[in-house]
């Protein structure tokens, strides 16, 4: 394992509440174990059902029915090997050993069908387990002191995340998984803040799976620390980005070729009517901005966006250029704006960036592959309506914009240009979003209003 870039204790939320654990960095991953520290301290009523206090080492005998091709439902630890007694650590809900309603996390199995397991390994207590047959008579002794080791055990087994490789990793093998989560960061998204909780005192920074059927929150002790996570998770994200970009080019083969690709928030309507910030993945290719509503992980995944916005009828109109950092609720917040050309009007879209660093290299990215766009397509024509006659509006790469009379397309002398300028001479532009738009050149052309009939330039 690499050396850890960042460890200190954090408060995860699991179960409705906030629990403490060791949450440590490494330039993959996030590995989050239990806190010996407060073991007297945790707050366990929920995590299992807890035995009678008459039951306390005393010894019981428990018959449990299997159903057919079905197991005992239940998890076990300890062993020889470990100086412990063979102990349950989870029992499964619906299934046999939860039917008794006797056995209870923390009772050590002292003996199964009469075969005695108290100096029984790990291993010999499995295999005694699972030939035990469908009846199922068990001798077993309650120990309240092992219980709060399994219910922090089980906070770390209810914090889930997609399947990744690198969990299975030979230095990680060793460390049992009730005592360790692995968090892998690639491809994983990031929010400084949290988009399910309130963080009024900006202390939690969230991180989200590349499914997004997963969200991990975690609450610092102060704003500070908070800032100090995000940025070093942040910079462990970025390099694991990095190398997703080049690996995305080779499965694809260059179709698309993925310029730049990562995760933004864009700013969507609820069905209620309220706003809020939706987490999507975001491509620049070589001729669209492609959005997606998780990282995709196939290749036909990639060839499915859910929304596609052409750079070359693309604009990015507006962007947050705060120097200073940014603290939600109190600065604004680090966005950027496009407006694409559609044959239903423009599209708008507001998407939100975490640093001011993201956004300088997503306008960069959208800026120049939509210049290089234009050299490859040099040339765009739109039908329209101008002051009551049908042309057509000509954008070229070099030669500026033109309006020309359809009429005379065909005719024997050549189209007919109503006027032609170059782009410096445009003031400005404006639309009404869906049907007109204007272009002030300034001078005695002036203002021209030109009524699109499918509007395919921003």
């Amino acid at each position: 394992m690499t050396a850890a870039m960042r460890s200190s204790y954090l408060e995860v939320f699991c179960r409705d509440q906030w629990h403490r654990v060791s949450v440590t960095l490494d330039e993959t991953t996030l590995l989050l174990a239990i806190d010996q520290s407060c073991g007297d301290t945790l707050d366990d009523n929920d995590c299992f059902t807890s035995a009678p206090e008459n039951l306390v080492n005393e010894k019981r005998n428990v018959r449990v029915l299997k159903a057919e091709n079905s197991g005992l439902g239940i998890s076990i630890k300890g062993g020889r090997e470990n100086k412990m007694p063979i102990l349950i650590s989870k029992i499964f809900k619906g299934m046999a050993a939860d039917d008794t309603r006797q056995l209870y996390v923390g009772d050590a199995i002292l003996a199964v069908n009469g075969e005695s397991l108290r100096d029984a390994t790990h291993d010999e207590a499995v295999r005694a387990l699972k030939r035990s047959g469908r009846v199922v008579d068990l001798e077993v002794k309650y120990i309240r002191e092992v219980r709060p080791y399994f219910c922090k055990q089980s906070i770390l087994q209810e914090i889930t995340w997609d399947d990744d490789g690198m969990s299975t990793r030979s230095t990680l093998r060793q460390r049992s998984k009730g005592d360790l989560k692995i968090i892998p960061l690639k491809m994983a998204y990031l929010f400084r803040g949290s988009l399910i909780h309130a963080d009024n005192e900006q202390r939690m920074v969230e991180i989200g799976s590349p499914s997004r059927r997963h969200v991990i929150t975690f609450r610092c002790a102060n704003s500070s620390e908070a800032s100090v996570w995000f940025q070093s998770i942040n910079s462990c994200m970025e390099s694991l980005m990095t190398q997703a970009n080049a690996e995305v080019n080779l499965m694809l083969g260059g179709m698309p070729e993925v310029k730049m690709m990562g995760w933004l928030c864009e700013k969507v309507e609820n069905a209620d009517g309220k706003e809020s910030w939706n987490p999507i993945f975001a491509v620049v290719s070589q001729h669209d901005l492609l959005l997606y509503d998780h990282c995709p992980s196939l290749k036909a995944d990639w060839a499915s966006p859910y929304g596609s916005c052409p750079l070359i009828a693309t604009r990015l109109v507006h962007t947050t250029s705060r120097s200073n950092p940014v603290i939600s609720g109190l600065t604004d917040i680090i966005s950027f704006t496009t407006r694409t050309g559609t044959k239903q009007g423009v599209e708008t879209h507001l998407f939100r960036l975490q640093t001011h660093r993201e956004l300088a290299s997503w306008v960069k990215s959208v800026v120049h592959t939509t210049y290089e766009a234009c050299v490859i397509v040099r040339e765009v024509a739109c039908p329209c309506s101008w002051r009551g006659s049908d042309c057509t509006v000509n954008l070229h790469y070099e030669d500026g914009i033109s309006l020309i009379l359809s009429d005379s397309l065909s005719a024997v002398n050549g189209s007919q240009v109503l006027w032609k300028q170059p782009y410096e001479n445009i003031r400005s532009t404006g639309d009404d979003s869906h049907r007109f738009f204007w272009i002030d050149f300034g001078g005695e052309l002036g203002e021209q209003v030109v009524v699109s009939y499918v509007l395919n330039a921003a």
